[in-house]
């Protein structure tokens, strides 16, 4: 009987929690960016995500043109503008997008734990949950959280339209 209930208990210690993180949240964080084979940027600085606004704000410092702000914000629940305005060089481009609006951790729910990962930036080393998903013609979603699901160590979203788009994100810092 008691063997029975101590491998319970260390099952149920291992067995990851899906994690239920807001998509309304301001975090710190490393960022990499990829669209299509051309543009790779790396930056750090501060996500906030308004999903009830429809808006993601990124304040971020790069070592080669100093302090960016890029502000996407959605139209509908498809398709909007992104702005990025560069502060040292005093230039804004506008660009239109057509992706749909989803929340950072909005598929979460629909995700499938496909194995461990292993977290960065802040949390480097730390052993986590991979939670995965594919949204059909929009997204591939996957996110490496604490066992406990309270913590998100990084979050990969990568477009499946426009440029392919790729971004990673470590989180160093995550308040709901």
């Amino acid at each position: 009987f008691v063997a029975t209930l101590l491998f319970a208990v260390f099952v149920s210690c291992q067995t990851p929690v899906r994690p239920t993180l807001s998509d309304n949240f301001v975090a710190e964080g490393t960022y990499k960016i990829e669209r299509g084979h051309e543009l790779k940027r790396t930056l750090e600085g501060r996500w906030l995500s308004d999903f009830t606004g429809k808006r993601e704000r990124f304040d971020v410092t790069t070592s080669h043109v100093g302090d960016i702000l890029l502000l996407k914000i959605w139209n509908g629940t498809q398709g909007g503008n992104e702005y990025e305005l560069i502060h040292g060089h005093q230039q804004c481009h506008k660009r239109a997008f057509k992706q749909h609006h989803y929340g950072a951790f909005d598929f979460v729910p629909h995700s499938k734990n496909t194995g461990v990962c292993t977290a960065n930036g802040k949390h480097v080393g730390k052993k986590g949950a991979l939670w995965s998903v594919e949204v059909k013609d929009a997204f591939q979603f996957a996110l490496c959280a604490s066992n406990d699901g309270k913590t998100p160590y990084w979050i990969e979203r990568h477009h499946l339209v426009e440029d392919k788009l790729s971004v990673v994100v470590s989180f160093h810092e995550y308040h709901e």
